[in-house]
């Protein structure tokens, strides 16, 4: 069973297989990244209904972020930047007149390839873009295990250590709760191996 049968049923963006389509949710100087869990209040008309269809199918949709200086329409259909995150609806709470408090977590990258209307948001076809090298360089290792010794257990620190997917998801928490700016962390989420990734972060925090 397909997780974008009932959008591409309903639309008219064609795919190949190794391309899906999902609802997308523009937000201004915001920057989803994967294994990340953050939380989101849904009051926009627009995104309660995109809400609503998401919980109805898979819990999935495209994170992506808005455009610099291209306010949003009020349609809530602004330009957005062409690589995003596959989010999911972990947990949700149902607030007065329909709005929404719902928990979320990144799961993959995705290059944003194309985007339609759909009821009162878009949709995009969209392409995974998985990390090519999860190797890192011995500098950046050295880094990162000081940060581990400073803000982890011992027990952590092994776990970490067995399994570079959980370095990933460190990295790419750290990109999202630093200060660094909107280009800067989407040139993170666009970066292709572990080792840029790093860099790129160790730059912004030393």
């Amino acid at each position: 069973k397909s997780e974008n049968k009932d959008f591409k049923d309903e639309n008219t963006l064609d795919r190949n297989d190794n391309e899906e389509v999902l609802p997308v949710f523009p937000l201004p100087n915001f920057v989803m990244f994967p294994k990340v869990i953050t939380s989101l209040y849904i009051f926009e008309p627009q995104y309660i209904a995109l809400v609503n269809k998401v919980l109805d199918t898979y819990g999935l949709f495209c994170c992506a972020t808005l455009k610099e200086n291209n306010a949003e329409k009020p349609d809530g259909k602004g330009e957005v930047y062409k690589v995003g995150c596959v989010s999911k609806i972990l947990d949700y709470e149902t607030l007065e007149n329909g709005k929404y408090h719902i928990h979320i977590q990144g799961v993959k990258r995705v290059e944003i390839l194309e985007t339609s209307d759909f009821e009162s948001y878009n949709i995009a076809k969209l392409r995974h873009i998985p990390l090519k090298n999860r190797t890192m360089s011995n500098g950046d290792v050295l880094w990162i295990e000081k940060i581990f010794h400073e803000n982890f257990s011992d027990v952590e620190k092994i776990q970490i250590a067995q399994n570079n997917r959980v370095i990933e998801s460190f990295l790419y928490t750290m990109a999202f709760y630093s200060n660094a700016d909107i280009k800067h962390k989407l040139s993170i989420l666009s970066s292709e191996n572990i080792s840029d990734i790093a860099q790129q972060i160790r730059k912004k925090l030393i």
